[in-house]
């Protein structure tokens, strides 16, 4: 995962403007505890007594809103460095 975040957006690795080369494994981190906390709150809602289909529906759209926030926050940063280079 940190391989492919380090060449996302696609051309940005390697290049001198680069960003540091830790960021990438930090965000591969902010996955990771993201689907790891999705997970968590799946089986807390489910274990709780809530229909599991109801709790999948609930935690997907969640999750899939923190992945947006993520995969925006990336490209930010990517602008923000092409911008100041």
């Amino acid at each position: 995962m940190t391989t492919a975040l380090a060449q996302h957006p696609p051309g940005s690795a390697g290049t001198p403007e680069a960003a540091d080369p830790a960021l990438p494994a930090l965000m591969a981190g902010a996955v990771a505890g993201t689907h790891r906390a999705a997970v968590r709150e799946l089986r807390r809602r489910i274990m709780s007594g809530e229909r599991p289909e109801h709790a999948r529906d609930a935690v997907a759209s969640a999750a899939l809103q923190a992945f947006d926030l993520l995969c925006s926050g990336l490209h930010a940063t990517s602008a923000a460095t092409e911008h100041t280079s």
